[in-house]
């Protein structure tokens, strides 16, 4: 296995950008269903869906910015930060 040329890691990285947003928008569509129904009417269900739309729409944000975050020095850490934060916590939070 050799290294990726130019032209494998454009690709990867503009399919991880397109998944980023779709993702990103139907998180943000949850998020938004279950604010405009209130909290307090939502079945159980509901809401760990929920908080899980939530951390999934804050990592897919990271992702959809992509390189972007190289080229922005501050911005870089906290792109990190996000990935490595929200991706965890969903995964815990569809394990708990």
């Amino acid at each position: 296995m050799g290294d990726l040329v130019t032209d494998e890691l454009i690709t990867l990285q503009t399919v991880a950008s397109i998944t980023g947003t779709l993702s990103a928008l139907g998180s943000g569509y949850i998020i938004v269903n279950a604010l405009s129904t209130g909290w307090k009417n939502l079945e159980s269900a509901d809401r760990f869906v929920s908080v899980l739309s939530f951390m999934d729409f804050f990592a897919s944000i990271a992702f959809a910015f992509g390189r972007f975050g190289i080229l922005i020095e501050f911005f870089c850490p906290y792109q990190a930060f996000m990935i490595q934060f929200f991706s965890l916590g969903t995964v815990l939070w569809n394990g708990w």
